[in-house]
């Protein structure tokens, strides 16, 4: 806790990364959720990255840490570089990105399955300004997803235009949970996703974009988080270690004044605090979630 504190993305997972098009089109990979983002210690992020990685893939911690701490020194080293996916570079995340016939099939099908609802005044025109004209066939639907937003409003407007499907969608925003262990999150209305976006070592995406407590981003089979049980399948998990802890230094790099900060800081820290500090953090959230079951459905 007495870490350098910067922009941290504050719920970083191994599931809170994915792909989505940049300006020119590009396919980028990259972290694609900022719900919770918010000044804290950087090591906040690098504990809660490795021990979702623990607890998802069942790697021990010693294995995790040394990768992702690789990729994110490095990363700081040479400040950072977006990753764009199609050259020889990252031909290994283009493989596992890889979007297939039947999987744009399943997800296009998926959406027209949800449930059709009426959003408020303020989410329709928010969500069919942001979609190609002219539209035909255009519904708005409830999209359930992540069980981090459960309790936001969460729309989506999809259509047809050009001979195929688009889509949109909103989702409210609230201030970061971590005001929840001060006294001060009663009077926290800043929300810093815009913040994180605008200022990170990042390939942008056009459509993403804030709006007076919404969040808009665009829906597409090649617009998606990358899946647990994908990377469980994949031969590549050690560099998608590394590449997850220089994308995170992507990321910190929002706050450029503490790189050298946080590298002189990692510098002065017994070898393996993070192992350590990952291994601890594993335990409580096992015993968290045990004694979570002992209370049965609410």
């Amino acid at each position: 806790m007495t870490a350098p504190r910067i922009l941290c993305v504050g719920d970083i997972h191994i599931e809170n990364f994915g792909t989505w098009r940049d300006a020119e089109g590009r396919l980028a990979w990259g972290v694609n959720d900022f719900d919770e983002a918010e000044i804290l210690p950087y090591t906040n992020d690098l504990v809660r990255l490795c021990t979702s990685v623990v607890l998802a893939v069942s790697m021990p911690p010693a294995r995790v840490c040394v990768r992702v701490l690789k990729g994110y020194r490095r990363s700081l080293q040479v400040g950072g570089a977006p990753f764009i996916l199609g050259g020889a570079d990252h031909e290994w995340l283009a493989n596992l990105a890889e979007i297939r016939a039947k999987d744009a099939s399943d997800f296009w099908n998926g959406m027209e399955s949800f449930k059709r609802v009426t959003p408020s005044r303020t989410v329709q025109p928010l969500l069919t300004r942001a979609l190609p004209k002219p539209l035909s066939d255009l519904r708005f639907v409830h999209r359930p997803a992540g069980l981090g937003s459960l309790g936001r409003q969460r729309f989506a407007a999809i259509a047809r235009w050009g001979g195929g499907f688009v889509a949109r969608e909103v989702k409210t925003l609230t201030t970061s949970a971590a005001h929840w262990q001060s006294n001060e999150y009663k009077a926290a209305t800043r929300i810093r996703y815009g913040e994180i976006l605008e200022h990170a070592v990042r390939a942008h995406d056009p459509s993403l974009s804030v709006h007076k407590g919404w969040v808009l981003r665009r829906l597409a089979p090649d617009s998606r988080k990358i899946e647990i049980e994908e990377l469980r399948r994949s031969a590549d998990l050690n560099q998608f270690l590394e590449a997850m802890g220089w994308e995170l230094g992507n990321i910190h790099l929002s706050t450029p004044k503490q790189r050298n900060a946080i590298l002189h800081d990692m510098d002065r820290r017994k070898p393996r605090w993070l192992q350590a500090a990952t291994a601890r953090m594993a335990e409580m959230t096992l015993r968290d979630w045990k004694d979570w079951k002992k209370t049965g459905p609410r």
